[in-house]
């Protein structure tokens, strides 16, 4: 890719007077140096607002833009209107990168997508998702891609990856605003949906951080039978563009998501008080998901006796409706 080229990097900011200083910082300390920062006040009523104008007015690279809260997807699709660059990029506000973080990306040839290794940070330990360098091409290999266990995580994520600015504005590619869980790998499909092919890099060189106050996230994104079932449906109908294009069944992607989104129901289900309340909004998302493939992988997550009493009963549940 040619060293001149511009690439814009998204930033949606919320409730990060605490972090935003430590993302900002490493996102200006890249080495390659051809970048604009677009950084997207989503109405945070802390001083994180303040704190992006104080580098805009510092550094002619950072762009601030307020507006009213709207949640993270709105947040970065504000970003992608505003941006200018060929290239983009997102980065979360908790989050760092390293200086070559866009270099590394920005090296790679007449690239459509270019995917990078994640260090995760979890209040101090750490892990490290690296990938084997590669171009995958997304008839031919994307199955496979998809089958290595530790690889699974980075394609959820819109971070650690370099899109094609044409390829976004071209398909009008946004954040689905109706999700707040899963936007971000609904986003990813969209966007691999529309190319051949996408590059691994063995670099790792994005931050995800996870403070010790999040670290129970399934709390964060808890949800019932009508939100599970959204979440599904906007899921699959991606899913089943890529296995059309794909000529495969993705099991593993799909057994990896559905089990989370199964996860998040059931930490809203055991917050609901009363056996037969629990029961009703049980039979309700049993009913709403029966006839679809969410059953064959949702209890994918639990082990042992609970993934098989989880099974009996949403299949109980589901031919009882």
């Amino acid at each position: 890719m040619d060293s001149i080229d511009m690439v814009s990097v998204v930033v949606p900011v919320y409730k990060a007077e605490s972090t935003i200083r430590r993302c900002v910082d490493s996102i200006l300390a890249q080495t390659y140096c051809n970048f604009e920062l677009i950084l997207v006040d989503d109405g945070s009523p802390d001083n994180s607002g303040t704190i992006c104008d104080e580098y805009a007015q510092s550094d002619i690279r950072v762009k601030v833009f307020h507006k009213e809260n709207g949640g993270v997807s709105s947040a970065r699709n504000l970003g992608i209107d505003n941006a200018s660059g060929k290239y983009l990029v997102f980065v979360d506000s908790d989050d760092t990168v390293t200086p070559d973080y866009l270099l590394s990306m920005m090296q790679v040839e007449s690239s459509q997508l270019v995917i990078g290794g994640i260090h995760k940070d979890m209040d101090g330990v750490h892990e490290y998702w690296t990938l084997q360098e590669r171009r995958v091409s997304i008839p031919d290999d994307l199955k496979d891609a998809w089958s290595r266990p530790n690889d699974l995580y980075i394609y959820i994520f819109p971070t650690a990856k370099l899109y094609l600015m044409e390829v976004v504005k071209k398909y009008h590619i946004q954040f689905d605003t109706r999700l707040f869980y899963s936007e971000d790998f609904c986003f990813v499909m969209d966007y691999m949906s529309k190319v051949d092919s996408f590059d691994l890099i063995e670099g790792i060189g994005y931050n995800y951080i996870i403070p010790k106050e999040e670290l129970n996230r399934s709390k964060k994104y808890k949800m019932n039978a009508e939100q599970t079932t959204i979440h599904y449906e906007a899921v699959e109908q991606r899913m089943k563009e890529l296995e059309k294009i794909s000529g495969t069944e993705l099991a593993d992607m799909r057994n990896n998501v559905y089990s989370r989104l199964f996860r998040n129901f059931m930490v809203n289900l055991h917050e609901i008080r009363g056996i037969k309340p629990r029961l009703l909004e049980l039979r309700n998302f049993a009913r709403e998901t029966s006839g679809t493939v969410f059953y064959k992988y949702a209890t994918f997550h639990y082990k042992g006796w609970k993934r098989i009493c989880y099974q009996m009963i949403y299949g109980f549940l589901t031919f009882v409706s």
